[in-house]
Protein backbone atom coordinates (compact mmCIF):
# COMPACT_ATOMS: atom_id res chain seq x y z
CA UNK A 1 0.00 0.00 0.00
CA UNK A 2 1.22 3.36 -0.83
CA UNK A 3 -0.69 5.68 2.11
CA UNK A 4 1.56 6.81 4.47
CA UNK A 5 0.89 5.75 7.77
CA UNK A 6 0.81 8.17 10.85
CA UNK A 7 4.15 7.00 12.56
CA UNK A 8 5.56 8.40 8.47
CA UNK A 9 3.50 11.96 8.68
CA UNK A 10 5.37 12.43 11.88
CA UNK A 11 8.63 11.94 11.15
CA UNK A 12 7.99 14.05 8.23
CA UNK A 13 7.18 16.64 11.10
CA UNK A 14 4.69 19.33 9.63
CA UNK A 15 5.02 22.72 10.07
CA UNK A 16 1.77 23.36 11.68
CA UNK A 17 -1.20 21.31 13.41
CA UNK A 18 -3.38 22.53 10.18
CA UNK A 19 -0.87 20.40 8.10
CA UNK A 20 -0.77 17.67 10.45
CA UNK A 21 -4.75 17.29 10.48
CA UNK A 22 -4.96 17.90 6.78
CA UNK A 23 -3.28 15.22 6.26
CA UNK A 24 -4.26 12.69 8.46
CA UNK A 25 -7.44 11.67 6.48
CA UNK A 26 -5.01 10.13 3.77
CA UNK A 27 -3.37 7.94 6.16
CA UNK A 28 -3.18 3.97 5.91
CA UNK A 29 -4.78 4.26 9.08
CA UNK A 30 -7.67 6.66 8.51
CA UNK A 31 -8.30 4.47 5.62
CA UNK A 32 -8.17 0.89 7.43
CA UNK A 33 -11.01 2.75 9.72
CA UNK A 34 -12.89 3.67 6.61
CA UNK A 35 -13.06 0.02 5.23
CA UNK A 36 -13.42 -0.72 8.86
CA UNK A 37 -16.87 1.68 9.62
CA UNK A 38 -18.37 0.15 5.96
CA UNK A 39 -17.54 -3.08 7.31
CA UNK A 40 -19.29 -2.34 10.62
CA UNK A 41 -22.32 -0.67 9.10
CA UNK A 42 -23.10 -3.79 6.85
CA UNK A 43 -23.02 -5.97 9.53
CA UNK A 44 -25.42 -3.88 11.75
CA UNK A 45 -27.77 -4.00 8.80
CA UNK A 46 -27.04 -7.95 8.45
CA UNK A 47 -28.35 -7.98 12.29
CA UNK A 48 -31.42 -5.97 11.65
CA UNK A 49 -32.28 -8.31 8.60
CA UNK A 50 -31.48 -11.46 10.53
CA UNK A 51 -33.94 -10.17 13.00
CA UNK A 52 -36.72 -9.08 10.48
CA UNK A 53 -36.32 -12.25 9.12
CA UNK A 54 -37.05 -14.76 12.15
CA UNK A 55 -38.99 -12.87 13.28
CA UNK A 56 -38.24 -11.09 15.88
CA UNK A 57 -38.07 -7.31 14.79
CA UNK A 58 -40.90 -5.83 13.24
CA UNK A 59 -40.64 -2.30 10.97
CA UNK A 60 -38.43 -1.38 8.63
CA UNK A 61 -34.69 -0.19 8.81
CA UNK A 62 -35.19 3.16 9.41
CA UNK A 63 -37.81 2.32 12.37
CA UNK A 64 -35.46 -0.07 13.91
CA UNK A 65 -32.23 2.38 13.20
CA UNK A 66 -33.82 5.66 13.47
CA UNK A 67 -37.42 5.92 15.52
CA UNK A 68 -38.08 2.92 17.84
CA UNK A 69 -34.99 3.88 20.05
CA UNK A 70 -32.56 6.15 19.10
CA UNK A 71 -29.98 6.63 21.19
CA UNK A 72 -29.90 2.54 21.08
CA UNK A 73 -28.85 3.17 17.58
CA UNK A 74 -26.34 6.17 18.73
CA UNK A 75 -24.96 3.81 21.20
CA UNK A 76 -24.43 1.06 18.94
CA UNK A 77 -22.66 3.20 16.69
CA UNK A 78 -20.31 4.84 19.09
CA UNK A 79 -19.27 1.75 20.42
CA UNK A 80 -18.58 -0.03 16.88
CA UNK A 81 -16.34 2.95 15.84
CA UNK A 82 -14.35 2.98 19.34
CA UNK A 83 -14.31 -0.61 19.28
CA UNK A 84 -12.39 -0.34 15.29
CA UNK A 85 -10.59 2.31 16.67
CA UNK A 86 -9.19 0.23 19.04
CA UNK A 87 -8.76 -2.32 17.14
CA UNK A 88 -6.10 -0.48 14.60
CA UNK A 89 -4.48 0.84 17.71
CA UNK A 90 -3.46 -3.12 18.38
CA UNK A 91 -1.44 -2.95 14.95
CA UNK A 92 -3.28 -6.38 13.83
CA UNK A 93 -3.84 -5.21 10.42
CA UNK A 94 0.34 -5.60 9.59
CA UNK A 95 2.27 -8.46 9.77
CA UNK A 96 5.56 -8.42 12.54
CA UNK A 97 7.05 -7.53 9.38
CA UNK A 98 4.88 -4.16 8.08
CA UNK A 99 3.03 -5.66 5.83
CA UNK A 100 -0.68 -4.59 5.29
CA UNK A 101 -2.96 -7.86 5.77
CA UNK A 102 -5.53 -7.22 3.29
CA UNK A 103 -8.84 -5.44 2.87
CA UNK A 104 -10.67 -8.68 3.10
CA UNK A 105 -10.08 -8.79 6.54
CA UNK A 106 -10.14 -5.28 7.12
CA UNK A 107 -13.55 -5.57 5.66
CA UNK A 108 -14.88 -8.72 7.78
CA UNK A 109 -13.40 -7.46 11.36
CA UNK A 110 -15.60 -4.24 10.80
CA UNK A 111 -18.61 -6.66 10.01
CA UNK A 112 -17.57 -9.02 13.12
CA UNK A 113 -18.24 -6.18 15.42
CA UNK A 114 -20.92 -4.49 13.62
CA UNK A 115 -22.85 -7.44 13.71
CA UNK A 116 -22.28 -8.25 17.80
CA UNK A 117 -21.97 -4.64 19.04
CA UNK A 118 -25.60 -4.12 17.53
CA UNK A 119 -27.10 -7.56 18.92
CA UNK A 120 -25.37 -6.53 22.21
CA UNK A 121 -26.86 -2.93 22.16
CA UNK A 122 -29.21 -2.34 19.80
CA UNK A 123 -32.58 -4.74 20.71
CA UNK A 124 -35.23 -3.10 18.53
CA UNK A 125 -39.09 -3.23 18.97
CA UNK A 126 -40.14 -6.88 18.78
CA UNK A 127 -42.92 -7.81 16.55
CA UNK A 128 -46.25 -7.63 18.07
CA UNK A 129 -48.14 -10.88 19.03
CA UNK A 130 -51.87 -11.19 18.11
CA UNK A 131 -54.06 -13.43 19.71
CA UNK A 132 -54.83 -14.94 16.38
CA UNK A 133 -50.69 -15.64 16.54
CA UNK A 134 -50.45 -16.79 20.07
CA UNK A 135 -53.28 -19.59 20.02
CA UNK A 136 -51.26 -21.00 16.47
CA UNK A 137 -48.27 -21.01 18.51
CA UNK A 138 -50.04 -22.75 21.63
CA UNK A 139 -51.55 -25.43 19.60
CA UNK A 140 -48.55 -26.34 17.72
CA UNK A 141 -46.33 -26.59 21.09
CA UNK A 142 -49.45 -28.64 22.57
CA UNK A 143 -48.73 -31.07 19.63
CA UNK A 144 -45.31 -31.35 20.18
CA UNK A 145 -46.46 -32.87 23.37
CA UNK A 146 -48.95 -35.51 22.29
CA UNK A 147 -47.71 -39.06 21.74
CA UNK A 148 -47.46 -40.45 18.39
Amino acid sequence: MDAQTIAQLKATAPESLWHFLLALPSTMEAQIWYALLLGGAIGMIGHYIRGRSTGNLSGSPIDYFVRDNPWRSIATAGAVAAELFAEIGTGIFTTSTGQFVGWGIVLMMGLKSGYSIDSLVNKGTRAVWTEKKRVATDVAESAKDLPR
